[in-house]
This record gives C-alpha cells, structure tokens and sequence, in this order.
C-alpha cells in the first residue's frame, strides 16, 4: 500500500448539519446521512464525505488495518509531496522545532467515522 493515497473530494457543504444551504447560486440540500444534492430531486450535488468517514469505510472495504490505512492519508501524501520542488512546506514526523500538525482522535471498530477529539496546526489548537 505504499503507492496508494486516500484523500477527500468533499464539497464546501460536506459535515455541514443536515439542512438546506445556499452554494452560489444553487440551493442544495445536506441529509441525515450526509449525503448532498439538489433538494427535490435524486441528483448528487457533491462528494460529502470527510476524511472522518472515509477511513473506516475503506479499512472495511478493504480489510486494512487502522495503522496502514492512516499512512495513505498522511506518510505517503507527504513523501509524494516532497519529491520534486514543492512550494508546501514539508512535514512527514514529529521533530523538536518542526511545526505539529495533528489530528487527536477516537475509532472503535463498529463505528462509521472517526470521532475527532482535537486538531492542531502548527502546535495550535484550532475547531
């Protein structure tokens, strides 16, 4: 697995709580579950899922475990990233001095999301 990358399309609405938003010029609807479209009618009006949802769905689908499945979104983003000249700065480790992003969070294997306990960026603590 260390050629795949699990990243989130997910549209401006995604984990929005259910309800009818305005986006642009468009009325969209965000469900219960979720899932975004135009309010009325079947269509699909964007990717809703977040990085939340998507990694235990994929450990299910997929049988991968916790740890392997956490390094498709982090250490193998990270090491394509640095290859090359990039103008993002670079992470890949918790180092003295280097800045902490990171991601607290709760998983037990019959729950469908993550439960995100805290998020810093550059050892600050955001919402």
């Amino acid at each position: 697995m260390d050629r795949l990358i699990l990243v989130s399309d997910v549209a401006y609405l995604g984990g929005y709580p259910a309800g009818l938003y305005k986006w642009g010029n468009l009325d969209v609807e965000v469900f219960a579950d979720g899932y975004i479209g135009l309010p009325g009618t079947t269509f699909l009006a964007g990717a809703a899922h977040l990085l939340d949802w998507d990694i235990p769905a994929f450990m299910h689908f997929i049988g991968a475990t916790l740890g392997d499945t956490i390094r498709l979104c982090t250490v193998n983003p990270a090491r394509l990233l640095s290859q090359g000249a990039s103008p993002l700065r670079s992470s890949g480790g918790l180092k003295v001095g280097a800045p902490a992003d990171i991601v607290l969070f709760r998983y037990d294997k019959d729950d469908k999301k993550l439960k995100i306990l805290k998020t810093l960026i550059h050892g600050e603590e955001i919402l």
